[in-house]
């Protein structure tokens, strides 16, 4: 049976950083087909990191695209749109 890892994955746009996460099975290291999530509206969060598990196991590399920045959580979020 294979391991599903998830790791945070850090990337830039401009001079912005993202955070998002990298989830696949370590037991192959043939090329697989890449699959990108964007999260709901809450973000990368335990929820989107379990459905992009259950993606990884049928043989996926999944991207969870943090949609806000690095460092910006929900909270934030809300009080930058006046929530």
């Amino acid at each position: 049976m294979s391991t599903v890892i998830t790791s945070s994955c850090v990337y830039r746009v401009g001079q912005d950083s993202f955070e998002g996460k990298l989830v696949y099975t370590d037991n192959n290291s043939s090329p697989r087909p890449g699959v990108v999530m964007a999260p709901n509206w809450m973000g990368v969060t335990s929820t989107a990191i379990e459905q992009a598990e259950k993606i990884a196991a049928e043989g996926y590399v999944v991207l969870i695209a943090d949609l806000y920045g690095q460092g910006s959580g929900l909270h934030q979020v809300m009080t930058q749109v006046n929530i």
